[in-house]
């Protein structure tokens, strides 16, 4: 498989023994790999669950809200942190589970060979975590892979909904500047994002939330104005609907959470 970009990454390793826990993670703008050496663990993502073990790997696109949940001791943890070089790419919000082969196996397995039990991260060197990602993706058919963003009209009408999620981006007023019939538009649109405008626009105001409410001090109804929500009661149940708790919850958990 040839990748359409390169690889730069930060590995950890982790011995976890926590249980009982869940782990709100940050949206962050690069994209992550994670591994569990013992079942245990899950990732929940828009009301789904993915169990770990080691059988599978997680790969998990920029600006994609979810949990980690630990419900027994994990002794091993490995997680990749990569980033495409296109840096116009869209592709967001979206998890998948690939078969962690005897290759990717392999290559793990040297990653934690000498893991200590003291339950702290340690950065390993970025060339093994390049092969593990780069082989990890080989699992990846030519159907799984998003491929990358190219054609300026829809590049256009993202960078338009990125620069303000707050306003009402109308397929009408999207397909008029970018010269085309709103059909058409359409088409071409879902044809390059995997969604209609509409839903592109609503999961950025979620992502926008989502970083105002770990980054920022406002209040959650500003914070629902400021994403184009008409009130906060409709906020907190659109937010609930995409993250899989409330806002309130979010920002308490996600305090001083990392990976």
């Amino acid at each position: 498989m040839t990748l359409p970009w390169q690889v730069s990454v930060e590995v950890v390793r982790c011995a976890q023994r926590r249980v009982a826990t869940d782990l709100v993670q940050p949206l962050l703008t690069h994209w992550r790999l994670h591994w569990y050496g013992d079942p245990g663990a899950s990732l929940h993502w828009r009301h789904r669950q993915f169990a770990m073990d080691a059988g599978v790997l997680a790969i998990i696109a920029p600006q994609t809200p979810f949990v980690r949940r630990v419900v027994r001791p994990v002794d091993r943890h490995v997680f990749v942190h990569f980033r495409p070089d296109h840096a116009r790419d869209r592709i967001t919000d979206r998890v998948w589970l690939l078969p962690c082969g005897v290759a990717p196996r392999a290559l793990i397995d040297d990653l934690v060979r000498d893991l200590p039990g003291d339950g702290q991260p340690q950065v390993s060197a970025p060339w093994r975590g390049a092969a593990l990602v780069l082989t990890a993706l080989e699992a990846f058919t030519a159907d799984d892979w998003p491929t990358r963003i190219s054609d300026p009209r829809v590049l256009a009408a993202l960078t338009r909904i990125d620069e303000d999620p707050a306003a009402a981006h109308g397929n009408a007023h999207l397909a008029e500047a970018a010269g085309m019939s709103e059909s058409g538009f359409l088409r071409l649109f879902i044809r390059h994002v995997g969604v209609a405008p509409q839903r592109w626009a609503a999961q950025r105001r979620i992502a926008a939330a989502c970083r105002l409410l770990q980054e920022a001090t406002l209040p959650i109804a500003a914070i629902a104005a400021r994403c184009g929500y008409c009130d906060r009661t409709y906020f907190t149940a659109a937010f609930t609907r995409a993250v899989g708790m409330g806002p309130g919850a979010y920002r308490r958990r996600a305090a001083g959470l990392g990976e």
